[in-house]
């Protein structure tokens, strides 16, 4: 039977009683359980009491803890929950006596004993909660096991399974198909696609699961195998049916490729070549812009409307090509036939209502493949595409192009003469395996944060998946910070000349469970800004329902009023703060001077994250002009443009679960008044007024270094670890893993890989070697992290090496000696097995003289 406990629930036991509470909690349920799942057969010694008088919920249980404390819980059945759960215990809320006194009541007045003082508390109860209501598809609902309430008492608490409200739990029962789902922040995208996995994998559907950040697609995995826990089945039975995967890893198998350079890299390669490339040339941009204009744009576009498709007629069936010109489809030139792009997605609807469509098929596919062979070839798109796409594809003019243009060019020119890929790159690889080799196929493709790819890593996704309807993607238009990335548009017109028959199906979903009421107010005021003054899109601007009631206004305070060095300090001293720039440049210049704490983020960086309280420091004063024009009304920016600086701005505040405070230098003044009844102006710095008085303890800020360097955030890791006081060696060996990992990131490999083997950090070592390509340092790492020989074999495998013949070439390193006793196990065990498989076979052959 399942168990759910309420958000409100464990928010309101404190912090001195937690282990206490949930203890007795467990202690409880596991009687119940031994009890056969009857409170009247449970052992004396539990008291628990009806609450009289309900009037909203039919049964309500009052659990003592002890004289001052109770639990207050029902049962699915009671709140109309689904079938699964009518028989669920659903812990409320906690209560507990000096809570009450602090709200108001004194409960004590007239207790002249402990029996008249519990029986005024019981009184009480009675009176507070016999109205009390809980709606789960509008509250935060926990799925609990009593495995993960033992890990709650231990602090080990990982991301939690919860319970699903109508419309998700519609989304992943009906069988709707190809979707893409939007909706916001702490919408529950990512719940609804993992459940959707799961019950796809229960209809024996082999499932790739995938999106962009390795740390995302660690938590999805972890998620779906409490799912398959909760529902006592066995984890292994589901390995063969479901792959989690992160979009590039997966790209770099398919392609056969190692590794595959990252932003980290190529900003050192373009601050060593900007000021050549960029002349005389009045031109202010930054790395990231340039790196995301020709990775979502000029190398990440997929130009399947654009290029000239040209097939020759031998390559198609007669009937097939009389079939293309009698519809208009295509055009003869000589020996070719060309294919009209505007006319690819009619002639794939059109062909399976053909009689004559297996044969059909088959062409069409000759044509996709010299479709592929174009895109995958021409790794730029022209300068004159490029030149002529309209501004909804990019925010830069005409100049500005050309300038990145040529820095793209010089790019790939400095790619191919080192030998280096990107994932573009990568995905080009891999589509071209697609069509040498017999890649599996998915029944089934689920993406979240479909936004964070390129549409030639989409592309991809929909030649894996074996019929193109079996798609989910997930997303939030509005967290396109850099607006050349994504277009939903564009998705689906690519799925349409892919796919032919349908297009996506839409679904948005609108209930916000991570920010707090203030928030999601602040943000649909911002959603109803954004559609008075350049226009709304009723796919992506849309308004969010809250369930977390939290009233605490906005903070502002001028920029004036506090020192860069007091700023730095507060997330120095609490884990629950993050600091907030606008971007790469600003984080320069905050930073600049400042030797105590460097954790700050741009918020391109900090997507993905999330924390109690985010600080921005001048989001908006950075872009005070832009803002000016937007409420002037007089553009002269492009819309696109100006979309992003409200996409800014949203991804902003909506990293916060509970509190925002903005500290601006000069913001916009009819921003500040649009904002009036939302925003609260502090002339002084106060950390009371501010919410900032509580202090982190060194177990949090270690959580939150974790969670940092598992995001590959390095560098911000590091300031998090020496936040965490950690005795000097830990700290100095965290630090300099971080620091050998960030190495990694910029190309560095093998620089990272001497570095993590001087600390003992073998696994890593190994990986970094495996990406400089340096096969001997890779066999060394993991014989002394003790892998198998085996293992050895599986990981180099890839690369078509043997490991025996690498160390055969290089006998005289000191570690060989513990590779021998690796490869000696290794030999021991196959003539074990061989022994054994020797001994089953004679007995065979004894059975059968036998007779």
């Amino acid at each position: 039977m399942k168990i759910i406990f309420s958000d409100k629930l464990i928010k309101s036991i404190p912090n001195e009683c937690y282990k206490r509470v949930l203890s007795e909690i467990d202690d409880f349920y596991c009687e119940y359980v031994s009890s056969n799942f009857n409170i009247r057969n449970m052992k004396n010694g539990w008291s628990i009491r009806e609450i009289k008088g309900t009037t909203n919920i039919e049964k309500v249980y009052k659990l003592r803890v002890n004289i001052k404390d109770r639990v207050i819980f029902t049962f699915g059945k009671y709140l109309g929950l689904r079938e699964d759960f009518i028989d669920s215990i659903v812990f409320l809320e906690f209560c507990n006596h000096d809570s009450q006194i602090t709200r108001g009541r004194n409960i004590n007045a007239g207790a002249s004993n402990v029996a008249d003082y519990e029986a005024a508390f019981e009184s009480y109860l009675d009176e507070t909660y016999s109205d009390y209501t809980y709606d789960c598809s509008k509250s935060i609902s926990r799925i609990m096991s009593m495995d993960e309430i033992k890990d709650m008492i231990e602090g080990n608490d990982d991301r939690a399974t919860y319970y699903l409200n109508e419309q998700q739990f519609q989304l992943i029962s009906r069988d709707i198909k190809p979707l893409f789902l939007f909706g916001s922040a702490g919408s529950g995208k990512t719940t609804i696609s993992i459940n959707k996995a799961h019950n796809l994998c229960e209809s024996n559907m082999k499932v790739g699961y995938f999106t962009y950040s390795d740390f995302l697609v660690d938590e999805a995995a972890n998620v779906f195998m409490k799912i398959v826990k909760e529902e006592k089945k066995n984890i292994d039975d589901y390995n063969s049916k479901i792959g989690f995967y992160s979009v590039n890893k997966y790209l770099l198998k398919q392609a056969k490729k190692i590794t595959m350079i990252s932003f980290e890299e190529f900003k050192i390669w373009i601050n060593n070549h900007l000021n050549k490339t960029l002349g005389k040339r009045n031109i202010n941009l930054q790395a990231i812009d340039i790196w995301r204009e020709i990775r979502g744009i000029i190398k990440g576009l997929v130009p399947i409307d654009w290029i000239e498709i040209e097939v020759f007629c031998e390559e198609l069936t007669t009937e097939f090509i009389e079939y293309l010109l009698e519809n208009n489809f295509g055009y003869l030139e000589k020996t070719k036939i060309h294919i009209l792009n505007s006319k690819l997605a009619d002639l794939n609807t059109n062909i399976y209502c053909n009689s004559n469509k297996e044969d059909f098929i088959n062409n069409l596919n000759i044509i996709y493949e010299v479709i592929d062979k174009i895109i995958c070839n021409n790794k730029l798109i022209s300068l004159e595409i490029y030149l002529n796409l309209s501004e909804k594809y990019s925010i830069f003019g005409g100049e500005e192009r050309e300038f990145i243009y040529d820095i793209a060019v010089k790019y790939q020119q400095w790619l191919e003469s080192n030998n280096k890929i990107d994932e573009n790159d990568v995905v080009r690889f891999a589509i071209n395996n697609l069509y040498k080799e017999d890649i599996l196929k998915f029944d089934y493709v689920v993406c979240d944060e479909i936004q964070d790819l390129t549409e030639m890593q989409i592309y991809f996704l929909f030649k894996i998946v074996r019929n193109k309807d079996n798609i989910l993607f997930c997303g939030d238009y509005n967290q396109t910070i850099n607006p050349t990335f994504f277009d939903t548009g564009r998705i689906e017109a690519i799925f349409k000349i892919c796919n032919g028959r349908f297009n996506f199906n839409n679904e948005i979903i609108t209930t916000n469970y991570r920010s707090s009421k203030n928030i999601v107010e602040f943000s649909n005021k911002l959603t109803d800004l954004k559609i008075n003054k350049i226009g709304g899109h009723k796919k992506h601007d849309y308004k969010e329902e809250c369930v977390r009631d939290y009233s605490n206004k906005i903070k502002l305070i001028y920029s004036n009023n506090i020192s860069k060095d007091m700023l730095l300090s507060i997330s120095k001293k609490r884990a629950y703060v993050d600091v907030l720039v606008a971007d790469e440049e600003e984080k320069e210049k905050i930073l600049e001077n400042n030797n105590t704490n460097k954790l700050v983020f741009s918020v391109s960086n900090y997507k993905g994250l999330e924390n109690e309280y985010i600080i921005g420091y001048n989001i908006l004063s950075k872009f005070k002009d832009k803002w000016n024009e937007i409420f002037s009304g007089d553009f002269q920016s492009k819309e696109v443009e100006l979309r992003y600086y409200f996409n800014l701005f949203y991804v902003f505040i909506t990293r916060a679960r509970n509190n925002i405070c903005i500290i601006e230098e000069d913001i916009c003044e009819e921003l500040l008044e649009y904002f009036k009844d939302e925003i609260e102006v502090l002339d002084q710095f106060d950390l009371s007024k501010l919410d900032l008085v509580m202090i982190s303890n060194a177990d949090e800020h270690y959580k939150k270094a974790l969670r940092l360097e598992k995001n590959r955030q390095y560098l911000e890791a590091i300031e998090a670890y020496k936040n965490a006081e950690l005795n000097s060696f830990e700290s100095d060996r965290e630090i300099k893993r971080c620091l050998a990992l960030h190495k990694n990131l910029q190309g560095l490999h093998s620089d990272a890989g001497a570095e993590l083997m001087k600390i003992g950090e073998y696994k890593y070592a190994s990986d970094c070697y495996m990406e400089a390509e340096d096969y001997l340092n890779v066999i060394q790492a993991m014989t002394l992290n003790k892998n198998s020989y085996k293992d050895m074999v599986k990981l180099l495998s890839t690369v078509n090496i043997e490991p025996m013949d690498v160390v055969m070439k290089n006998k005289n390193d000191n570690w060989i000696g513990k590779f021998n006793i690796t490869y000696k196990e290794h030999m021991d065990n196959e003539l074990g097995i061989m022994i054994k498989d020797v001994a089953d076979i004679n007995k065979i052959i004894e059975g059968i003289s036998a007779r």
